[in-house]
C-alpha cells in the first residue's frame, strides 16, 4: 500500500511539474512576442523586458485575456529636440497594463495587435547623467536626503527614498553676476522641488543644502546666490511616458528622478509604445 501511495504522489508531482513547465514555456513565448512587437515603436533600439503575470498563463493566452503585463524599456532616448552635442538624454520607461484583452485572431501579440486595457501605470526614470544634460550641469548628482534620524542619503540601504521637495542636487556651475565680470566655477549642493507644469517636469531650486548628507559647500556671496539657484532651475522639454501618456507626478527615487502617471481604460497597440 505504501508503494502505491508513493507512486501516486510521484505521478501527481510529475504531472504538476510538467504543467508548470508547459505554462512557463507558453509565458516565455508570449512575453517574447510582446517584446518584439514593442521594438516596432519609434525610437526603440533595445528589446524591452516583458513580464506576464498570472497562473496558468497558458489559459490566459488561450482566452486572450491577460491579468497583467509589465514592461521595462531601458536607456530610451527621450528628447529628440535636444542638442545632441551635450549628450543624449535617456530614461528607463516602465508600464504596467492590467486586465489586458488581446484583440484579433493572431496567436501571438504583434506590432499592430489591439490591446484593450483596464488601466496603465507608467513612469520614466531619469538618472543623474541625463538630468545633468537637461540642466547643463555635467557633473550633476541627485540625492534623496533621508528623514531626520535616519542614516544614509536615499540609497538602497534606505529603501530608495522618495521626495518631491527638498531633493539635493550637487554640481558645478558657472556664474557671472554682471557683464564684464570674470566667470567663476563653483561646486555646490542645492535643494530643489519637483513638480509637473503643463505636462513637463519643473525643477525649482529653493536654497543651499546644509543637512547631514554628504554635500558640497562653496563660498557664495549674496549677489551670486540667485545666479547659482537659477542654474539649477528649469522646466524640461516634454517627456512622453509609454503610449504618449503625459506625466502627472514627479519625485526623486534614490539617485534618480521619476515621472509618473496612471490612466484608466484604453485601446492601444505595441507600435504606439513610443510616440512618433
Amino acid at each position: 500500500m505504501r508503494r502505491v501511495v508513493i507512486a501516486g504522489l510521484v505521478t501527481v508531482l510529475g504531472l504538476t511539474l510538467a504543467a508548470v513547465g508547459a505554462d512557463y514555456v507558453v509565458a516565455i513565448r508570449a512575453e517574447r512576442s510582446m517584446a518584439r512587437a514593442l521594438l516596432a515603436a519609434p525610437g526603440m533600439t533595445f528589446e524591452p523586458e516583458v513580464t506576464i503575470s498570472g497562473f496558468p498563463v497558458a489559459t490566459d493566452v488561450r482566452d486572450r485575456r491577460l491579468a497583467q503585463i509589465g514592461i521595462t524599456a531601458r536607456g530610451v532616448a527621450v528628447c529628440s529636440a535636444c542638442d545632441p552635442a551635450a549628450g543624449v538624454r535617456r530614461a528607463d520607461l516602465r508600464a504596467t497594463l492590467t486586465d489586458v484583452g488581446v484583440m484579433g485572431a493572431a496567436r501571438l501579440i504583434q506590432a499592430d495587435t489591439t490591446l484593450r486595457v483596464a488601466s496603465i501605470s507608467s513612469s520614466a526614470t531619469i538618472d543623474s547623467v541625463s538630468m545633468g544634460r537637461f540642466l547643463g550641469v555635467d557633473d550633476l548628482t541627485v540625492t534623496t536626503p533621508a528623514p531626520a534620524g535616519v542614516p544614509g542619503g536615499g540609497g538602497p540601504q534606505d529603501g530608495l527614498l522618495s521626495r518631491t521637495r527638498g531633493v539635493m542636487l550637487t554640481g558645478t556651475v558657472s556664474i557671472r553676476t554682471s557683464p564684464g565680470q570674470p566667470i567663476r566655477r563653483v561646486t555646490v549642493s542645492v535643494t530643489v522641488d519637483l513638480s509637473i507644469v503643463g505636462g513637463r517636469l519643473h525643477v525649482q531650486a529653493t536654497g543651499f543644502y546644509t543637512g547631514p548628507q554628504e554635500h558640497s559647500e562653496a563660498t557664495v556671496s549674496a549677489t551670486e546666490r540667485p545666479h547659482v539657484l537659477a542654474a539649477f532651475t528649469a522646466t524640461l522639454p516634454a517627456i512622453a511616458l509609454p503610449w504618449g501618456v503625459r506625466p502627472t507626478g514627479a519625485n526623486s527615487s534614490g539617485s534618480d528622478i521619476q515621472l509618473t502617471a496612471r490612466t484608466t481604460a484604453a485601446l492601444l497597440t505595441p507600435r504606439q509604445f513610443r510616440p512618433a
